[in-house]
């Protein structure tokens, strides 16, 4: 059963997480790479935070952190459930994911489409640590907060992440 929320608890769901709605969708984006997929994440996350928000805790984790969270929980439940539909119908049940490359960029000049497609062909894990970090500007904390991985984690797979990358820009160079 879910408690109603009180003119106060809104307020504070209201100032504390919409602002945050573009960073939300930017890691959206990387996550699901295909633009439409990264809106509906984005509307079942903040769906999914306006429920949960009397469990936000401001001492533990800050509000940022906190909706990654929610966020990255809430597209590990997509992607599962999809791959359960994909197990039993032999299909996704969806047309084929856009290309993260293929997306215009305001510098869709040869080196953006490069570096773009270079991180678009990271693992999942490695893509969301890079994206954190060295695109969004989080600190290994954050991104560890963000992620549900201790820092140490975040450490190895960026810099394994950040090794595939100059290995696979050396190569397309």
């Amino acid at each position: 059963m879910t408690e109603k929320m009180t003119p106060a608890a809104r307020r504070s769901y209201e100032t504390t997480v919409l602002p945050l709605t573009g960073e939300l969708t930017r890691k959206a984006v990387a996550l699901t790479r295909n633009a439409s997929e990264a809106d509906d994440l984005v509307q079942d996350t903040l769906v999914r935070a306006y429920r949960g928000w009397h469990t936000y805790d401001a001492e533990r984790c800050t509000p940022k952190a906190w909706l990654f969270t929610v966020l990255r929980n809430t597209f590990r439940n997509q992607w599962q459930a999809l791959n359960r539909r994909r197990d039993v119908t032999g299909t996704a049940g969806r047309e084929g994911v856009t290309n993260m490359a293929a997306m215009p960029t305001p510098d869709a000049g040869d080196t953006g489409r490069m570096v773009r497609a270079a991180v678009d062909s990271l693992p999942a894990d490695f893509r969301a640590v890079v994206v954190a970090v060295d695109l969004e500007g989080a600190s290994y904390l954050e991104a560890a907060a963000a992620l549900g991985v201790p820092k140490g984690t975040v450490m190895s797979r960026l810099s394994r992440a950040r090794a595939r990358l100059a290995v696979t820009l050396a190569e397309a160079a």
